[in-house]
């Protein structure tokens, strides 16, 4: 299957210098792969993460509206509303918002609320997982990072009546080291 390919060639310098430059065709073609079934949605998520810790790789996945895929997946945009490759979504989110135009994509509305506000929520809400249980949201953390260099996402964060600083704080005193790093 071409997309397992894809996802091996990512998994290597070499294959990823020979991905690198077809970053635009790669990420358009990867994308609409993400709500397919798990045998096709996951090797295309890997190689997106893969991808997209390239700031040329990282650039095409935002311009092929990458975070709003990756976002909606992430907080439960899949089958049933239920979160599909959450924790796939959450680092290829982390890996886009290291760039600005990323960080921006995140504060714009989905629907009523900012991706950002959505992230933090999930973020919150997963907090309380039972020992040796997957951390799927513990990377909204390195996302919370990432997007508070901007301006908006530290007043979104502050806003009062959003109640999102009040969802972090209990992060800091996590047992999660990549929760509680990421949010002090």
């Amino acid at each position: 299957m071409a997309v397992g390919i894809v996802a091996g060639l990512t998994g290597s310098d070499e294959g990823l210098s020979k991905l690198l430059p077809e970053a635009d065709v790669i990420a358009a073609a990867l994308l609409p792969l993400l709500s397919a079934n798990k045998e096709i949605s996951l090797p295309s998520a890997q190689a997106l993460v893969n991808l997209s810790q390239h700031d040329v790789a990282a650039r095409a996945v935002i311009k092929a509206r990458g975070v709003e895929a990756a976002g909606g997946m992430a907080v439960g945009g899949g089958p049933g509303g239920k979160a599909k490759n959450a924790g796939l979504m959450v680092m290829l989110l982390a890996n886009l918002t290291q760039l600005d135009e990323g960080a921006e994509k995140l504060l714009e509305s989905s629907g009523t609320v900012p991706l950002l506000a959505s992230l933090t929520r999930r973020f919150a809400m997963s907090a309380d997982r039972e020992e040796g249980q997957e951390d799927e949201y513990e990377h909204v953390a390195t996302i919370l990072v990432n997007a508070t260099r901007l301006e908006a996402a530290r007043k979104l964060l502050l806003d009062s009546e959003k109640k999102l600083l009040r969802l972090i704080l209990p992060q800091t005193c996590s047992s999660n080291r990549t929760r509680s790093q990421g949010t002090v």
